[in-house]
């Protein structure tokens, strides 16, 4: 039954964010690797996946950079 569960969240989470993941795929096959850039806005014009909290805004810690 866990198993279950765990898979259709996976799913649903990669199919919400299917267009960053493609993205991200591309980028790393152009040479991007991931940075640790600790926590930080997001940029309004990059796809991200972000981390937030009630009561604050969201926020990301790794960035594909070149």
């Amino acid at each position: 039954m866990i198993i279950i569960v765990v898979v259709v969240i996976g799913s649903l989470f990669m199919a919400d964010n299917q267009e960053f993941f493609n993205k991200a795929e591309k980028d790393v096959k152009a040479g991007y690797t991931w940075h640790y850039v600790g926590e930080q806005d997001p940029d309004p014009n990059s796809l991200s996946i972000t981390s937030q909290v009630e009561g604050r805004n969201p926020k990301i810690y790794w960035k594909l950079k070149k």
